[in-house]
């Protein structure tokens, strides 16, 4: 009888052995499949960014006027520079560098009679030859210290990229001792006149290989973790597979997803009994897991896209006397379509934006990234307010296969006059009030955006007096639901803003938020809220 036991013991010392060894190799295989996926995972966001660059290079830099005048470098009446640290100028490129962290250069063609080219990159020289070009402005304002003329781009790239109108390639240098990797696109631009190569616009990005280290430091952790569970799980195993085959086959299946991999198959089921319950039950949570994991993934992309872009630098506007701004927006899921923008065009013009994109999640998330993108840029680069719509729309109706369209308001105040010049795309209106009076401002009104390619947009003005405030709004606020499905809608929006017309910006968008949640109650909000408010204080003096 003893022997009989020290056998059996034997035994099970030896089975639980194995399942640990497959344990082991198990979470290894595991591991291996975790940091290849986020090694994937970096070279995919790095596609995302280059595809960005190329459109940025295709549709934004690509079709400004360029041409020389007085020996100076000029996209449209923006001059970019002349060769000179003085003259140079990065706000073509800042926004782009600010949001995308690429580094944007532009490098004019120098038909000057001198020297031939340097091999000695870091010497100025005091002349140069046809197809030299020189670095008239750069995004990171990192020219030579006695000029930006001593930057110039190497003949043989410049030969190919005049061959072929656009050339991309990559690069290396060493910093620190290691060695960093990066890819650079490059575009050649012609004289509006002429129609000849005058300048050479290059967007470079670093591909930084520790990007990913913050994440590889939390499977580490995971690692440790899962070592405890799956030593659990495989003295459950050992216990459980002395009763039941059916039992162990559900249980090495369960061992699959608790080690991190989600099978392709689902479970088979038995012929009938409480098993069969059982086998159905793990069935569905794997769909459910392979379902939000995915769902998961796309959340948090555009979440991070969301909250990058959404503005928050009130503070720093706010410091101004001629007006107080605030805006705030509450997405109805994780992500929403709905956003606000403000920015100064000049010293006396404030821009004012507010749109909302058809649909939810992040499909409509993604594409409020690439609007807001858009309008920014090209209003930053002087356009007037109808062809930044313009040419927002175009893009949009070319590129956007989802069928979704975005209602949207842009709005420049200037601040001298208090005139309101705007553009609305079939967007809410807006309310204009002040201690006297409150009104829904009476405005023409254009298409959406992303429904008809080339459409004319239209500008419109308004009068804002000191004393002014401009509540911009979306459609969440006015068609928030209760439990009676009843809508808050314009009459009782109306209303709580006349109660509180003496409350700053902040304090009355807070007070609508207030209200609606009051008013909705239970009932779960089905659409985005988001309000931009800014009050017209007194005029600017130069």
């Amino acid at each position: 009888m003893s022997l009989r036991n020290n056998l059996a013991n034997k035994n099970y010392f030896t089975i639980i052995i194995y399942l640990l060894v497959a344990c082991v190799i198990s979470l290894f295989f595991v591991g291996y499949l975790l940091f290849n996926a986020i090694e994937i995972q970096g070279k995919e966001l790095f596609s995302i960014l280059e595809d960005s660059d190329l459109r940025y290079l295709r549709e934004t830099i690509g079709k400004a006027r360029y041409h020389v005048r007085n020996g100076a470098l000029y996209a449209g009446d923006i001059c970019l520079g002349d060769g000179t640290k003085e003259k140079a100028n990065q706000d073509l490129f800042k926004n782009y560098t600010a949001v995308t962290g690429a580094n944007c250069f532009v490098y004019m063609r120098c038909s000057d009679d001198g020297l031939g080219w340097c091999k000695d990159s870091s010497e100025i020289m005091g002349g140069y030859n046809e197809s030299h070009y020189i670095c008239v402005c750069d995004s990171m304002g990192q020219g030579s210290e006695k000029s930006f003329v001593g930057r110039k781009f190497s003949k043989e790239r410049a030969e190919l990229i005049e061959a072929k109108g656009f050339f991309s390639f990559p690069y290396d240098y060493l910093d620190n001792g290691e060695i960093v990797n990066g890819v650079m696109r490059a575009r050649a631009v012609l004289d509006i006149t002429t129609n000849k190569i005058i300048a050479i616009v290059v967007v470079t990005r670093n591909i930084n290989t520790k990007q990913l280290s913050v994440e590889r430091l939390g499977i580490h952790i995971a690692f440790g973790i899962l070592i405890i569970i799956v030593i659990i799980t495989s003295s459950l195993a050992f216990l459980l597979s002395l009763h039941t085959d059916r039992l162990r086959k559900i249980i090495n299946y369960l061992s699959k997803i608790d080690n991190g991999v989600l099978p392709d198959e689902p479970l088979k089921l038995s012929d009938k009994g409480t098993m069969k319950d059982v086998e159905e039950a793990v069935n569905r949570m794997v769909d459910s897991l392979k379902y939000n994991k995915r769902v998961s993934e796309e959340l948090e992309l555009a979440k991070g896209i969301q909250t990058n872009m959404i503005p928050k630098n009130f503070d720093k506007f706010n410091k101004r006397k001629e007006f107080d701004l605030f805006g705030e927006m509450r997405p109805a899921k994780e992500v929403g379509g709905d956003f606000y923008d403000f920015f100064m065009l000049d010293k006396k013009h404030l821009g004012l934006v507010i749109a909302d994109v058809s649909g939810k999640g992040v499909p409509a998330a993604m594409l409020m990234a690439v609007a807001k993108t858009l309008i920014r840029n090209f209003a930053l680069m002087k356009l007037s307010i109808d062809d930044v719509f313009k040419k927002t729309n175009n893009l949009i109706c070319g590129n956007d296969e989802t069928n979704m369209f975005i209602t949207a308001f842009i709005g420049s105040l200037n601040l001298e006059t208090g005139v309101l010049q705007y553009v609305n795309a079939g967007h809410n209106l807006p309310l204009i009030f002040n201690k006297e009076k409150i009104e829904f401002a009476n405005i023409k009104t254009g298409v959406v955006l992303g429904v008809i390619e080339n459409y004319e947009y239209k500008t419109g003005e308004l009068e804002i007096k000191p004393g002014d405030k401009l509540l911009l709004y979306t459609d969440g606020v006015t068609e928030c639901k209760n439990d009676k499905n009843g809508f808050f809608g314009d009459s009782r929006f109306k209303d709580l803003i006349k109660k509180n017309t003496d409350y700053d910006p902040k304090a009355l968008i807070n007070s609508v938020y207030d209200e609606l949640k009051a008013f909705a109650d239970t009932t779960e909000q089905s659409d985005d809220i988001t309000m931009l408010c800014v009050e017209y204080k007194q005029k600017y003096k130069s």
